[in-house]
C-alpha cells in the first residue's frame, strides 16, 4: 500500500472513531422542559383553582374587526372568570347579559340576568350558542400530555413573585388537537385557506376530513419555580389575512357568516410602513412576555390569555338547590 494512501485511511478511521465517540450536544432547554412538564401535571391535578380568561384579536390589532364581531354577537372575543373543583366547572362571562355556566359530568346548566338555572348543553340560558367556554383544567391536561418544544426561557415577576416564563412552539398536530377539543377558541386557528375550507364544508355534500388548522401558534407559560405551579398561559396565533373577509362562527349546522371589509385592509396599509416589519426575516426572534415578536403584515393575530389563582384554596361557589338538582350533585 502506498504511504499516502495508508496515512489517508488512518486519518479517515480516526475521524470516524471521534465522530462516534463525540456525544450529542445537550439540549439547553432540557431542564426547562422537565420543569414545565412537572408543573403542568401538578397544576392540572389540583382542585379548587380560580381563573380569569380573555380571548380575541391581539391588543392594538384589528380593532374594527373585533368591534364588528361584537356587534354580530359572534363571541369572537370575550372575557370570563370562574373556577374548577372536584367534578365541577363554573364560568361567569363578562357582559350585560350576566351569563353563567356550570358543568358537572355529562350535565350542564346556564343562567343569566333574566333566566334562572336551566338545563343546557352548548347554549346560554337565552338559547344563544356559547361558542367558546374556557376550561383551564382541560387545557392543562391536554398540554401535560404533549411533548412540548420549549424554545426560549426568561425570568420575571408576576404579582410581585419571581417567575419563569417558558416559550413553546406548537407543531401542526398539537394545534389541531387543541382546536378540535375546543380547548382554545376558533379565532386562534381560523385563517386563510382553513376558513375557506370550512365554508365549503358548510355547503353540504359528503363529509370530508376537516383540514388541519392553518396557523402558527406560540405559547408563553408562566410558572412559579418555588411552588412548581402554572400561573399563566398565553396563546398567540398568526394566520394569513383573507383579503378583508372574515368568517364568524356561532355554532350549529351551517352557522358560518362572511363579513367583508373590516380592519384587515387598514392594518395591512399600516404595516406596509411599520419599521418592525422591515427587520431581517432571518434574524433571531425577539421575545416579549414570552411571546415571539413576528411580523403582523397581512396576518390575523389573536390571543388567549388565562390567569390562574388560589391554587387549591378557592372555595366552590354555592349555586343553589336548583343548580344542584339539575347537575345531579
Amino acid at each position: 500500500m502506498k504511504p499516502i494512501l495508508f496515512v489517508g485511511l488512518v486519518l479517515l478511521g480516526t475521524q470516524l472513531v471521534l465522530a462516534q465517540e463525540t456525544p450529542a450536544a445537550p439540549d439547553p432547554m432540557a431542564g426547562a422542559k422537565a420543569r414545565l412538564a412537572t408543573a403542568l401535571e401538578k397544576t392540572a391535578t389540583l382542585r379548587d383553582v380560580a381563573f380569569a380568561a380573555k380571548w380575541g384579536p391581539a391588543e392594538d390589532d384589528d380593532a374594527d374587526a373585533a368591534a364588528t364581531a361584537q356587534q354580530l354577537g359572534m363571541m369572537q372575543s370575550g372575557k370570563a372568570s370562574g373556577s374548577w373543583h372536584d367534578g365541577l366547572l363554573h364560568v361567569r362571562f363578562e357582559g350585560d347579559a350576566g351569563d353563567e355556566l356550570a358543568m358537572s359530568g355529562r350535565f350542564a346548566i346556564a343562567k343569566d340576568t333574566n333566566n334562572d338555572w336551566c338545563a343546557r348543553s352548548t347554549r346560554f340560558a337565552d338559547g344563544n350558542a356559547t361558542s367558546f367556554v374556557p376550561d383551564p383544567e382541560r387545557l392543562l391536561r391536554l398540554l401535560a400530555g404533549m411533548d412540548l418544544a420549549v424554545v426560549h426561557r426568561a425570568v420575571g415577576t408576576l404579582d410581585e413573585r419571581p417567575v419563569e416564563i417558558l416559550s413553546v412552539a406548537l407543531n401542526t398536530d398539537q394545534v389541531a388537537d387543541l382546536a378540535w377539543s375546543d380547548a382554545i377558541p376558533d379565532t386562534v386557528t381560523n385563517g386563510g385557506a382553513f376558513r375557506l375550507a370550512l365554508m365549503a364544508a358548510a355547503g353540504g355534500g359528503a363529509r370530508a376530513a376537516a383540514p388541519r388548522p392553518d396557523a402558527t401558534v406560540d405559547i408563553a407559560i408562566t410558572l412559579d419555580p418555588a411552588l412548581g405551579l402554572i400561573q399563566r398561559v398565553q396563546f398567540r396565533s398568526w394566520t394569513k389575512a383573507n383579503d378583508g373577509q372574515r368568517v364568524f362562527f356561532r355554532g350549529g349546522a351551517g352557522a358560518i357568516r362572511v363579513v367583508t371589509g373590516g380592519g384587515n385592509r387598514n392594518r395591512n396599509e399600516k404595516d406596509d410602513t411599520d419599521d418592525a416589519d422591515k427587520t431581517d426575516a432571518k434574524a433571531p426572534l425577539q421575545y416579549e412576555d414570552g411571546l415571539p415578536q413576528r411580523s403582523r403584515k397581512k396576518m390575523d393575530v389573536n390571543d388567549l390569555d388565562v390567569r390562574l389563582t388560589d391554587h387549591g384554596t378557592h372555595k366552590a361557589p354555592d349555586l343553589g338547590a336548583a343548580a344542584a338538582r339539575l347537575l345531579r350533585r
